[in-house]
């Protein structure tokens, strides 16, 4: 007779589970909580037709809780209302073993949440990746069509063109080429330079994991607004870049064995890795820098190499060595009587200039970083002992960018993740460097914690779908309501507090200083629940 009675309440709780998951799953798929997390104006309608197979199960997995929580308070609710629940007392019957039924939905509502939330989910959100971003050379030319708006990898330039063409794909390396173009590149505030290209040819390499970026222009002109000149150069070279994908890297879309890796090792994550590549090449450029400045201090020579000319920077004889290079906040350097011999071919000039600054510039390897001379007031060019007839002194000339020396790229690409985090390493360097090192240590553990709070928060989520549905079903049989609003409430209220317990605890952990009260928070909301549930279970349910 209990298996009877423990299968009729198994079929009424299965049918209102049932029921109560497909209406909440419709209600958050399809009003758009779940397709929020990607953008919908570059999704074609296969794509959205694909998409919406994809984002019912993720809707499912975040709505399992609910329906189990409110089938239980609404089903015994339902039999504490109409004497059902009296007759078994009645006839001997332990009320506690009729909670079986609940306690069977539970457990696999929360096998199912845990296995959705760690492995579920992140598949998912990698497919919707997949879909989004599958074809960058269609994204790029939607992006071209909607002039003011950047590329994906090239946030900081804007590009204005006449024609674009897809030529075929050669295996994972798909072209896109721009004709008559026009572009601005931002700085920090304002448009650093402006100018046009005859043609820009982009190269999209798909063979890794992270899509490559890169591309030639051909006869550019453009005007620097910092150097306040004009340069045109026949070619110029795009170096590769990732591109961004639609969904970020998260952390809190990573699965549980990716978890489980960065918590050991949260240097490795994609976020800190380019932290570090950064780090990396600002300690480069101070090196770089610095090697400069020794060089000048000492009278010797900078000798900068490039393809088709070589330059000799010295600061000219007769001026004092204490003042002739000084190093500004920014990282550069500024010198006064500057002297430099420009060698082309077998022909040699003598460019001199009152002032000049030395700036290594920024990039994102440290191999594309350019060592920019500008020159600066009375600046005179003589070829061989004689001054051009009639030329005019310039304000300002820039000198063509070289690359930094072999040797300090070679040892800066060198160092390990543990040198560039010794705090040793700054110790005489640049204040800049000390801070980027700082924060650099501090997102590292910043990493940790959150990656610890993600993991305690879906453990936490998976076992309250347990403690809460027992107490849904204790409180249902205690009040002895079938009413849908008391049952919405005996079921939602526990259940909002445990979220909020949850969410408080996690914030906490990803905070310096109290990770341990964070956890604590967190499973200590879980065993206040537990406490009551065995409160509800043995002191209510069974008197």
């Amino acid at each position: 007779m209990l298996k009877t009675l423990q299968f009729y309440v198994l079929r009424e709780i299965g049918k209102t589970f049932l029921l109560t998951l497909a209406g909440l799953t419709a209600v958050l798929s399809m009003g758009g909580g779940v397709l929020n997390m990607i953008r919908l104006d570059e999704v074609s309608v296969e794509d959205l037709a694909h998409l919406m197979m994809l984002v019912l199960p993720v809707a499912a997995t975040l709505t399992l809780p609910l329906a189990t929580m409110y089938s239980a308070a609404a089903t015994y609710g339902r039999l504490a209302a109409d004497n059902e629940l009296t007759a078994c007392r009645g006839s001997g019957i332990n009320l506690l073993r009729l909670l079986t039924p609940t306690i069977a939905l539970a457990g696999l509502s929360a096998t199912v949440t845990f296995g959705c939330l760690n492995f579920l989910i992140p598949s998912l959100v990698r497919n919707l990746d997949q879909i989004v971003g599958a074809d960058i050379p269609a994204l790029l030319k939607k992006r071209l069509n909607q002039p003011g708006r950047g590329l994906p990898g090239l946030s900081r330039y804007r590009l204005y063109t006449d024609a674009f063409d897809i030529p075929p794909a050669e295996g994972d390396v798909t072209r896109l080429v721009l004709t008559g173009v026009a572009f601005l590149e931002m700085g920090e505030e304002e448009v650093s330079r402006v100018g046009t290209a005859a043609r820009v040819d982009f190269r999209i390499d798909r063979s890794s994991s992270v899509p490559q970026l890169s591309g030639d222009m051909w006869d550019t002109h453009f005007f620097d607004r910092e150097a306040n000149q004009f340069f045109s150069e026949q070619h110029q070279r795009i170096e590769p870049m990732s591109v961004p994908i639609s969904l970020p890297p998260r952390i809190k879309f990573l699965n549980l064995p990716d978890l489980l890796h960065y918590r050991r090792h949260p240097s490795a994550w994609v976020e800190v890795r380019e932290m570090i590549e950064a780090f990396r090449v600002l300690v480069g450029r101070d090196a770089a820098a610095r090697a400069l400045a020794a060089s000048l201090e000492e009278g010797g020579t900078v000798r900068l190499d490039l393809p088709e000319m070589r330059y000799e920077v010295r600061v000219r004889e007769g001026t004092a060595p204490g003042s002739a290079v000084t190093r500004n906040e920014d990282g550069s350097l500024t010198m006064t009587a500057v002297e430099v011999i420009e060698t082309v071919g077998g022909e040699r000039r003598r460019i001199t200039a009152d002032r000049g600054t030395i700036e290594v510039t920024p990039a994102e390897r440290l191999s594309d970083c350019r060592i920019r001379i500008d020159l600066y007031s009375d600046v005179r060019a003589t070829s061989g002992d004689r001054e051009a007839r009639g030329a005019v002194p310039r304000d300002s000339y820039r000198l063509k960018p070289a690359a930094l020396p072999a040797e300090v790229v070679r040892s800066t690409m060198a160092m390990s993740d543990e040198t560039l985090l010794d705090p040793a390493l700054t110790a005489n360097l640049d204040p800049r460097v000390s801070r980027q090192q700082a924060a650099l240590a501090e997102e590292i553990s910043a990493t940790g914690r959150k990656i610890t709070g993600v993991i305690h928060q879906r453990l936490t989520f998976t076992v309250s779908v347990f403690v809460l549905a027992l107490l849904a079903a204790g409180l249902g049989i205690v009040f002895s309501q079938s009413q849908l609003l008391v049952s919405v409430g005996i079921s939602m209220i526990p259940g909002a507090l445990v979220l909020v317990t949850i969410l408080m605890g996690k914030q906490l952990t990803e905070n310096a200083g109290t990770e341990a009260a964070g956890l604590a928070v967190m499973w200590g909301g879980l065993g206040l629940i537990a406490a009551l549930d065995a409160y509800v279970l043995l002191r209510g349910v069974r008197r």
